[in-house]
């Protein structure tokens, strides 16, 4: 599955002085449901649709869906395989961010989260040489309305994909 967004329930953030804040958590693609922004200076600055406990972290309840899967597969790739998923719209957001596993190496640079001015032309990509039996975590900075996850596989078939 190379992209997964996972949106929680509850996000905790630790709050100290001057700390900025942001949290966004939306459903796909379109429509945000929570969003807590600003800077506080002091736990009792935070906006009373966030709770506090005593260490100072702010508790964001989100409803809705809680999670979001944006071009995933769990079919394990042949040797040399691709998988390319579908398109998805990113305008609006500031990362992207997902993680990918796999029991046998990919290609180098074989993930690529691909960007798109336009859903057809995928002018930029951001390239991960993803290891063999260790979780990749990536985090994308948005430079287009569109992306889409490209995987290349290397010479050994997979046995897991995620």
């Amino acid at each position: 599955m190379p992209i997964v967004n996972q949106w929680f329930k509850e996000v905790y953030v630790t709050v100290s002085e001057d700390t900025e804040i942001r949290f966004w958590a939306s459903t796909h693609p379109e429509g945000v449901l929570g969003l807590v922004r600003g800077i506080f200076s002091d736990a009792s600055d935070i906006p009373t649709s966030a709770l506090v406990d005593a260490d100072r972290h702010v508790q964001v309840d989100v409803t809705g869906q809680d999670m979001v899967i944006a071009g995933s597969t769990t079919a394990p790739l042949g040797a040399n395989g691709t998988y390319i998923g579908s398109s998805f719209g990113i305008d609006g957001y500031a990362k992207i961010v997902g993680i990918s596993y796999a029991d046998r190496a990919g290609a180098a640079d074989g993930l690529e989260i691909q960007q798109s001015p336009d859903n057809e032309n995928w002018d930029y990509a951001s390239k991960h040489s993803p290891s063999a039996g260790t979780a990749l975590a990536f985090s994308v900075e948005v430079v287009a309305p569109y992306a889409r996850p490209r995987y290349v596989n290397a010479g050994t078939a997979q046995g897991t994909f995620r």
